[in-house]
């Protein structure tokens, strides 16, 4: 397969990957305004901005890195990986802890304390993804990261 090709593929492979979580995201989230309470929705709401806030706050540009150093050698991609996912594991253990005391301090009801755990514990899947896809991209293999990468976020939007 020429460069050209191969790069035009995997882009498109991106771009289909990137549209399509996109449009799960509002579906899903069109789905819960209709079917919960403007307060239940403002409920799901802090909870999805917790998760994104323990998401970023547990990567700190890991999966950036992972492509980087997998691209220059393959042969080590099952190290940084393994590596990279127990420090996320570890990370996200912690920012779990921290955005259930925080939502403590901040004096959130004992159920909405439980939808906190719940949200900020999805980030250790979707970070599975985040890094088998970033391994994906080093190898230039992008189709193989649309499916499944599609099919947690299914899931984690769905819990």
């Amino acid at each position: 397969m020429s460069e050209v090709r191969k790069f035009s593929t995997n882009i498109s492979y991106q771009i289909l990957f990137t549209v399509s979580n996109g449009l799960i995201l509002v579906v899903f989230t069109i789905a819960a305004a209709n079917k919960l309470g403007p307060a239940e929705f403002g409920k799901f709401s802090l909870v999805q901005v917790f998760a994104y806030f323990v998401s970023v706050l547990s990567d700190f540009g890991m999966s950036n890195t992972l492509v980087k150093e997998v691209a220059k050698d393959r042969t080590k991609t099952n190290l940084y990986l393994g590596n990279l996912l127990l420090i996320k594991l570890v990370f996200s253990a912690v920012f779990v802890a921290v955005a259930y005391g925080a939502g403590a301090l901040l004096g959130y009801a004992p159920d909405m304390l439980v939808l906190l755990l719940i949200g900020a514990s999805m980030v250790f899947p979707q970070s599975i993804v985040i890094y088998i896809n970033s391994v994906f991209n080093a190898h230039e293999k992008m189709k193989y990261s649309t499916v499944p990468g599609s099919i947690v976020n299914i899931l984690c939007y769905g819990l």
